[in-house]
């Protein structure tokens, strides 16, 4: 019976998002309105809706006040089902508990808050959603997306005094108001938990090793950043051909760089060739160079390639997917015999070289239109790992203050407002960390006193259209998807493919 009844609350429920009765004539189906269906929704820690939990009955009273207990109970258990979905999502940050009433605040609390270490919003229960849109007061400019925000604008509470909630004082001394409303609530506070291990035995489960500095520069934290060096670092002083994707500007020659700086081969060359920037008639040239008198207009003493330059080093093939089909049969050899046959000569140049390459293009998707060769395809990846956006990465703020830190080249560091830092957060940066280097350095120039306002940042920041707005946390970008086949395609690849 639960599939013949669900169209109609399911359905009205997740169109409204509310609570909610059908009861008997409030069907549109006649054969249904003997039927009683009550249906409450319940939401993921980041505000988008999880589910439905719905009761029917085939016969009932025939006011529709007889299913207000029941309205009650389906809320109450919806309730509840998120209450254990947020604590197992956040059991390692911090959370705040709140309650309107104190005797029942320890017991069952309303509204639940997850915070990092510096104070900002990870996620929360449904009613602390709504609490929190009822307490943001902030300008339209810069009133956004909840989470990412600090526990400090919403609350008339420092983060340093959290310390003062938790559960050995009394109750009534864990009194808090929130700012805006000037409402009484009772909290809790609850530091991280550390989740046992599951062993077998009594043996010891080893950290993984701490990255050498070079990887360990590239990120505050990023889990996805962390996952991609921790596999990196095994991978330095290997052959194995590395092949980064991402959009442009996801910092991609760093990454490169940062594993050439890493390896035995960091005394020797780095050498980095932009398929897309050299013209497709001297890119053959370019790259495997060539001896005297090769053709007309050739140098005297003939031209060392690119590979050649980067012997014993590294080489950074970026743009890859830009390579005309011709070159792509040379460069396969270069890979497969690891020698090179410059211009003009019959007798090849062996090379040793570490090859790192770099596309934004989805090179699988040009193997299929044949502009791309499968073999070379093959050869380049060894080890593919996928830069996140800056958008979907968790260590934004950390990466501000480190662009601002070498901004300042040993004077003094700008300093970023908390309205301007939430300005930075909301925008989608399609141009990613490129975009956010030009951003910092046009706000480091025109700021005054030190300190960077709404005012310092470009005029694109002040009225960012809606479709330019996003939320950074990565589990809220997930579920949170726009429209776009590489998002989409993204956190399936991130998510190895695991569609549910």
């Amino acid at each position: 019976m639960s599939r013949t009844l669900a169209p109609a609350r399911f359905g009205t429920c997740l169109s409204t998002e509310q609570p909610l009765t059908v009861h008997q004539s409030d069907h549109f189906f006649v054969p249904y309105t003997a039927l009683t269906c009550t249906a409450a929704p319940m939401f993921n820690p980041y505000g988008e809706l999880l589910g439905v939990l719905t009761i029917a009955a085939l016969h009932s009273p025939q006011p529709k006040s007889s299913q207000h207990l029941a309205l009650k109970l389906v809320q109450h258990h919806a309730h509840h089902i998120e209450k254990a979905n947020f604590f197992k999502e956040f059991g390692r940050e911090w959370i705040v508990k709140f309650g309107s009433s104190q005797e029942f605040a320890d017991v069952d609390p309303e509204f639940l808050l997850a915070l990092d270490t510096s104070g900002h919003i990870l996620g929360f229960n449904d009613h602390a959603r709504q609490l929190l849109a009822d307490e943001d007061v902030s300008a339209p400019e810069v009133s956004g997306p909840l989470i990412g925000r600090h526990f400090e604008e919403f609350f008339d509470c420092g983060l340093d005094d959290l310390g003062e909630f938790v559960l050995s004082r009394p109750t009534g001394q864990r009194s808090i108001r929130t700012a805006s409303q000037h409402r009484t609530l009772f909290a809790q506070a609850a530091p991280p938990q550390d989740v046992p291990r599951r062993t077998r035995n009594r043996t010891p489960v080893s950290e993984p090793p701490s990255l050498p500095s070079a990887l360990a520069e590239l990120t505050g934290g990023d889990p996805m950043l962390l996952q991609h060096l921790t596999k990196v670092e095994r991978l330095v002083n290997s052959n194995v051909s590395i092949l980064l994707s991402g959009e442009t500007g996801t910092g991609k020659e760093h990454f490169a760089k940062a594993v050439h700086r890493a390896s035995t081969r960091s005394g020797k060359p780095f050498v980095a060739v932009n398929c897309a920037a050299i013209p497709e008639s001297l890119i053959e040239s370019e790259l495997f160079g060539y001896v005297s008198g090769a053709f007309t207009g050739a140098q005297v003493k003939g031209k060392k390639g690119l590979i050649l330059q980067a012997e014993g080093g590294t080489l950074f093939l970026d743009e890859i997917g830009d390579m005309p089909l011709p070159l792509q049969g040379r460069l396969l050899r270069v890979l497969a015999e690891r020698e090179i046959l410059p211009l003009g000569t019959v007798n090849p140049v062996s090379v040793d070289l570490r090859l790192i390459s770099a596309t934004h293009h989805d090179l699988v998707q040009l193997v299929q239109e044949g502009c791309f060769r499968d073999d070379l395809y093959y050869r380049l990846n060894g080890a593919v790992f996928a830069l996140p956006p800056l958008r979907q990465r968790q260590d934004f703020d950390w990466l501000v203050n480190r662009l601002l830190q070498r901004k300042a080249d040993g004077g003094p560091i700008p300093e970023i407002t908390a309205e301007a830092m939430r300005l930075l957060r909301r925008h989608s940066w399609p141009g990613n960390i490129r975009e956010l280097v030009n951003t910092l350095d046009f706000a480091s120039v025109v700021c005054r006193d030190g300190f960077i306002r709404p005012s310092d940042l470009p005029e694109l920041f002040l009225h960012l259209p809606p479709e330019r707005l996003i939320d950074l946390h990565p589990k809220a970008a997930d579920m949170a998807l726009r429209a776009d086949p590489h998002d989409l395609e993204f956190v399936l690849k991130r998510h190895h493919w695991n569609v549910s």
